[in-house]
């Protein structure tokens, strides 16, 4: 950051200015006086930067008698960054944190090489990523990493997803990638517009809905039409077009849930599309839909084990970096 600006549009951080610190750090206009010796314990970067600092030579530059660092951090993350730091006895993950604050930690723990502190954080993230095809409907919701107030959430998966290769984290990109590929068309091209995501990211994702609808669509008409039968049965071609032409291969549909509930001889099930507005729609026979159940979780096992390849990128075992995993094991990777 370049000196040209004046001390006297300066201001002093109203909780992390302390009397007694050692050291001052200017980010923008915004001033933090803390510790030297702890922004060294905790950070590669700071010790390295501070080594010698305590014999600075007569004209550097000093405030409130303490050398300054000048950073080009925001303010508000590195203010979320340092209070992490200050607070390490405490971890992170047993705190809930806002989004933009846990983001905010991620970027400047790598940045700074703040090993102990990245890792914390880095499990609050994990415990939205899926390990295993067991563990899919187990992961955390937004409210239980982020706090239940819907404005300290990520936009979107794709918000994510775009954090998440900017800290290289290629564990959670294939889960993250599938999530995207499941939002709205709409809501993907705006984020590529608003430059959320790359031209690289946008094409791996319509790729990928792509495969993923055609996967599910075979299947689907498969499952349902190789049953032994004298005539097409107009019902299940409605409920087919209905329900799989989506990238959702892996989400647990309301759709299925409905269908297995369902008593032998019935033959309508009742949605809510809309708020306030249900839907009766018809829905295969009995064989069809033993079938169809049957086959939609092997599907969703098999997409599962295969996932990375539809992104591009190496399977499970080599992302997760753990040689005694078996691709071929459903209930592991």
């Amino acid at each position: 950051m370049a000196r040209s600006n004046s001390s006297e549009n300066w201001t002093k951080h109203p909780t992390l200015y302390l009397k007694d610190g050692s050291i001052v750090l200017l980010a923008n206009t915004t001033l933090f006086k803390v510790y030297h010796g702890l922004l060294s314990f905790h950070s590669e970067v700071f010790c390295g930067m501070m080594e010698g600092t305590s014999t600075l030579p007569a004209d550097e530059e000093k405030y409130d008698g303490c050398p300054i660092v000048r950073i080009s951090d925001d303010p508000t993350e590195f203010a979320c960054f340092l209070k992490a730091l200050m607070d390490m006895k405490n971890p992170v993950l047993s705190k809930t944190l806002p989004f933009p604050e846990a983001a905010a930690i991620l970027r400047l723990s790598r940045k700074y090489i703040a090993d102990s502190l990245r890792e914390q954080v880095v499990k609050q993230f994990e415990s939205l990523i899926p390990r295993t095809f067991v563990s899919m409907g187990n992961i955390a919701s937004y409210t239980d990493v982020f706090g239940p107030d819907p404005s300290h959430w990520p936009a979107s998966p794709l918000v994510l997803l775009s954090l998440f290769q900017e800290q290289d984290l290629p564990a959670f990109l294939p889960w993250m990638y599938y999530s995207a590929a499941s939002e709205p068309l709409s809501s993907i091209v705006k984020a590529h517009f608003e430059r959320q995501i790359s031209d690289a990211t946008l094409y791996a994702i319509f790729q990928a809905r792509d495969k993923l609808c055609e996967r599910w669509r075979k299947i689907g008409f498969n499952t349902i039409m190789t049953r032994s039968c004298v005539s097409v049965c107009h019902v299940r071609l409605s409920w087919l077009n209905q329900h799989c032409l989506s990238p959702k291969v892996l989400d647990k549909w309301a759709g299925f849930k409905a269908l297995a509930a369902l008593s032998p001889g019935q033959n309508t099930v009742t949605f809510q599309r809309e708020a306030n507005t249900w839907v009766q729609i018809g829905v295969p026979c009995g064989q069809c839909r033993l079938l169809w159940l049957d086959k939609e979780m092997m599907l969703r096992r098999e997409t599962w084990m295969t996932l990375p390849s539809y992104f591009g990128l190496p399977s499970w075992k080599v992302l997760w970096g753990e040689p005694g995993s078996d691709d071929s094991d459903c209930e592991g990777f």
